[in-house]
């Protein structure tokens, strides 16, 4: 992620996704979400031990929304 904004990383991540789709490449949201949350900065430790401990798993539309939210709250 680096010094960009959550909602400026996780676009990136979607145009990354939809371009690797186009060349018969798709990626599973499960292994999307856990692709994104692997390089968040220790700010958002917190939020990755809840997102990995639900029960269910989150879709990655999801984890946009609740990254968003958690940006916000620090």
């Amino acid at each position: 992620k680096g010094t960009s904004s959550v909602s400026d990383y996780l676009c990136l991540i979607q145009l990354i996704v939809k371009e690797l789709a186009l060349i018969g490449h798709p990626i599973d949201d499960f292994v999307l979400v856990i692709i994104a949350l692997s390089v968040l900065g220790p700010l958002f430790c917190e939020f990755i031990v809840s997102i990995h401990t639900r029960d269910i798993p989150l879709l990655f539309d999801e984890l946009f929304d609740k990254l968003i939210d958690f940006e916000i709250f620090i």
